[in-house]
């Protein structure tokens, strides 16, 4: 998914399902999002649960861009949404 219309944070992200093979010795679930020009990514077991996956790292990612957000900049980021 794309979105930044209306002044908000550019953002893209999707869940990805790897196999096993020469990345990975047993199958894995990657959840991932680029907010700005930064990609976050939670590597999971299969059996996790990607929409809990999702969640946390788009409360991870405010967390993290208000705890390095500059001094005297509004810290009421735009929520990003999917």
């Amino acid at each position: 998914s794309k979105s930044g219309a209306g002044g908000g944070l550019d953002h893209t992200g999707g869940i990805l399902r790897y196999g096993a093979g020469p990345l990975f010795e047993e199958p894995k679930l990657v959840v991932w999002k680029q907010v700005d020009q930064v990609a976050y990514t939670l590597i999971c077991d299969p059996l996790d649960n990607p929409l809990l996956a999702n969640n946390f790292l788009t409360l991870l990612i405010h967390e993290l861009n208000d705890h390095f957000r500059p001094r005297g900049t509004h810290r009421g980021a735009p929520p990003i949404t999917e």
